[in-house]
């Protein structure tokens, strides 16, 4: 069999791609398509449950605020809970100081624990049975002095509260000489004084001038007592000074303001640590 010359390789060639488009392109097309496509996953119902219970922003400042309350009160009852503890303590420890004070009753320091072991259990009535102990054998501390006057202070606005505070001054005052329990006494005379100077209105009444008078003579016993202390003698000398430059402000008569003077003068002849500032003070 004989082939036409010239185009020795046409017929093959077109032989072949009459092949190829017959049967690989369909299988082409079949192994494209026919591909099993991926689904997507699908999402886990219990996961899309536990997002929507999570919620996306949170309140820092609210969460913040309510750890601060709750520390708050834990801490508050810490503090409670401790001093309920000290509290039954001290009073858990009175028998064994009250049975060895029967056997000596000048022990100085199961005295002073018998002071402290009645405060802490907050006994007023045992406490003051104990500073009264203790006070019969030894002179008290300046602290236990100055305790003490505070408790009573707060009853002082009574008539038989008064005494008994002017009492524990004056038995202060005999044991030595203390600037702060005396600082303690004349605060103690200008807030009653200024008490009634600003409730009386009229200030030419007859009551405030005796009370003028008596908050003087309380003043100056003050003064007295202290004048020779040369280091804080005008710590007390300063608030006498000011009582009676608020008598002159008020007033403004040449009697008190010569008084005032000479009262600055009489001064100058006591040597004191702020003499050199003294002329500073206020005249």
């Amino acid at each position: 069999m004989k082939f036409p010359t010239g185009h020795g390789f046409q017929v093959p060639l077109i032989f072949f791609f009459s092949f190829f488009r017959l049967h690989w392109i369909p299988l082409f097309f079949f192994l494209t398509f026919s591909t099993p496509i991926m689904d997507e996953p699908t999402p886990n119902l219990d996961d899309t449950a536990i997002t929507k219970d999570v919620p996306i922003t949170t309140d820092t400042t609210t969460t913040n605020d309510q750890m601060d309350l709750d520390l708050n009160k834990e801490s508050s009852q810490s503090i409670e809970q401790q001093e309920a503890e000290r509290s039954l303590a001290a009073l858990e420890s009175l028998p064994d100081i009250e049975e060895k004070l029967s056997i000596d009753n000048t022990n100085y320091e199961l005295l002073v624990r018998r002071i402290d072991a009645c405060k802490v259990a907050d006994l007023p009535d045992a406490l003051e049975i104990a500073r009264e102990a203790m006070h019969d054998v030894y002179p008290l501390t300046e602290q236990l002095w100055l305790d003490w006057i505070e408790d009573v202070k707060k009853n002082a606005t009574t008539e038989q509260g008064e005494i008994q505070l002017r009492r524990l001054y004056q038995e202060a005052e005999q044991d030595y000489l203390s600037i702060p329990i005396w600082t303690s006494y004349v605060d103690f005379i200008r807030n009653k004084f200024d008490q009634a100077w600003d409730k009386i209105e009229d200030k030419n009444d007859s009551d405030l001038e005796e009370i003028v008078n008596t908050t003087r003579e309380d003043l100056l016993r003050a003064v007295r007592a202290t004048a020779y202390h040369v280091e804080k003698s005008h710590v007390i000398w300063n608030a006498y000074a000011d009582f009676e430059t608020k008598l002159m402000e008020h007033y403004k008569s040449p009697e008190r303001f010569a008084k005032l003077k000479q009262i600055y003068l009489d001064r100058l002849g006591v040597l004191h640590i702020v003499i050199f500032s003294f002329f500073g003070y206020s005249l």
